[in-house]
């Protein structure tokens, strides 16, 4: 199991992100627009390795992960963690209200990406860093543009 690592998870950095507003009950200003373009970032790059890598390759980092849980209904605990750990927090927050916030947020991220790029394939699926490379700065700020681009039309 990988519990070691769960500390490094930045979606885990997002969901107490998305907690702490939600407790206080933000609802608006910087600290708000920055969390809705971080969620919707998280969710970009696990879509991307959806795309990119498969659910198996995907549903593997959460059977590392949830291990614990070694039931016949694996596959559906595993769409439920999914949907709460980077689906929820973009439902709970909004979309985006300020598209500049994307720059900070996107900034954080592949901070943290190339922090922990030698340690990701620890942290996530066992791939190569080229497919981690391409979902972080390719994929994602495509999904960004044309995510600002759709809402201009």
């Amino acid at each position: 199991m990988k519990s070691m690592n769960l500390q490094l998870l930045y979606t885990l950095y997002n969901l107490a992100l998305v907690v702490v507003i939600s407790v206080a009950k933000i609802k608006t200003g910087p600290l708000l627009h920055f969390a809705q373009a971080n969620s919707l970032l998280v969710m970009y790059g696990v879509a991307s390795a959806y795309l990119l890598c498969g659910s198996d390759q995907v549903w593997g980092v959460y059977h590392n992960y949830l291990s614990l849980f070694n039931s016949n209904n694996t596959k559906i605990l595993y769409v439920i963690v999914d949907i709460v750990t980077h689906i929820l927090p973009v439902l709970v927050l909004g979309l985006p209200m300020d598209n500049w916030m994307f720059i900070p947020a996107y900034a954080c991220l592949a901070t943290w990406y190339i922090l922990v790029r030698d340690r990701i394939h620890e942290l996530y699926m066992d791939q190569p860093k080229n497919k981690y490379d391409t979902i972080v700065f390719v994929y994602i700020p495509l999904m960004v543009l044309l995510g600002i681009l759709l809402r201009c039309l």
